[in-house]
């Protein structure tokens, strides 16, 4: 009976011990730090314009939509000229939900036509976005890279691979498709400038 009850407190003790020991665990990864911008998704995709030209064309902003397929529309929150601390309202739906949330995004850099770079305002994702534009024998190398600017490596190591998933899927088929929205744009401008040749002044 001793040794029945002896063996049930021992037990219950290496239990207790254990959930202690993995709570612990939990704790110290939760607060274990990582460099957020070595989990970063990057894409590089080559247009055939001069940086300036498809700098110009690209931040306009349905243009700039184009570039986060999540968002359901990008307006511009506010009348600053575009620059560092212009703001943008940003529609998206959020996974699995179907539900549409709204957050804000701010320029944090401002380089043309080289380098431009967007951060969001929610406490969730807290998504950075850094968009080069690379000159590579009279073409543009566009170069987007996102990531999140939270720590945690707990983060990183779970919500934010799935997130990282998504977000390489999402550059890819969206920096084909402003390319291929700027390529017809030329070929329109070339027929049109032809058809006005043709016909003369």
């Amino acid at each position: 009976m001793m040794h029945s009850r002896g063996a049930a407190i021992s037990s219950a003790y290496l239990y207790l011990l254990t959930v202690l020991l993995v709570s612990y665990g939990i704790y110290e990864v939760y607060h274990l730090e990582v460099n957020p911008e070595e989990f970063a998704v990057t894409h590089r995709q080559r247009i055939d314009a001069r940086p300036r030209v498809f700098f110009n064309f690209f931040v306009q902003t349905h243009i700039l939509e184009k570039l986060f397929p999540s968002f359901s529309r990008l307006k511009e929150a506010d009348s600053r000229v575009l620059g560092v601390g212009k703001f943008y309202r940003a529609f998206w739906k959020l996974p699995l939900l179907g539900e549409t949330a709204k957050i804000h995004l701010m320029v944090t850099d401002y380089n043309p036509p080289k380098f431009l770079a967007l951060e969001s305002e929610d406490q969730l994702i807290r998504q950075r976005v850094e968009i080069r534009f690379h000159l590579y024998h009279d073409r543009t190398i566009l170069n987007v890279t996102i990531y999140s600017r939270r720590t945690s490596a707990l983060f990183h190591y779970t919500v934010g691979r799935g997130l990282r998933h998504i977000f390489k899927n999402e550059l890819r088929r969206s920096a084909s498709r402003v390319a291929g929205i700027h390529r017809a744009l030329q070929k329109d401008i070339i027929f049109f400038q032809s058809e006005r040749c043709i016909k003369g002044p």
